[in-house]
Formats: C-alpha cells, sequence, structure tokens
C-alpha cells in the first residue's frame, strides 16, 4: 500500500563508462516498476534483485531512469 509504507521514487543517473561495461546501482526498494538505461527499457524482474539494479551494455555516456515504490525507513537512510 502506498502511503504509510511506501512512496513513488523517479531516480535519473548519468555517468560515463567503458563502451560494454557492466555495473550496478544500489537500490533497497519493495518494488521496482521500470527501468530505462539509454532509451532501452529492460524488464525491472531480470534486472533488479531487491537490492541492487544490474546494468549491462552500457555506452560511453549512458542515462539510466528507474521508477520504483521505496520505503520510508527510521535508520538514517532514505526517506523519513
Amino acid at each position: 500500500t502506498r502511503g504509510a509504507e511506501v512512496f513513488t521514487s523517479t531516480t535519473t543517473v548519468r555517468f560515463s563508462a567503458r563502451d560494454g561495461a557492466s555495473t550496478w546501482l544500489d537500490l533497497l526498494a519493495p518494488s521496482v516498476s521500470e527501468v530505462e538505461v539509454n532509451g532501452e527499457r529492460r524488464d525491472p524482474a531480470a534486472v533488479f534483485d531487491g537490492e541492487r539494479l544490474r546494468l549491462d551494455g552500457l555506452a560511453e555516456e549512458n542515462v539510466v531512469r528507474v521508477v520504483a515504490d521505496a520505503a520510508y525507513m527510521s535508520t538514517g537512510e532514505g526517506l523519513h
């Protein structure tokens, strides 16, 4: 349920890499609904393991957009 437990988060990350490289983004979230890498949609179920988003086949310049349901935290991390 949205409201007291989760909120929708949309994040855009821009970075450089070696052509064809792989990396990941750390993400603690109950669910991910969209992952887009350089304009190409990726299946969230295939790239998100509950803690990380795996990013393969990168270009020299990259734009990654992620839409997730993120949890409110009371640990000093995230949104309270």
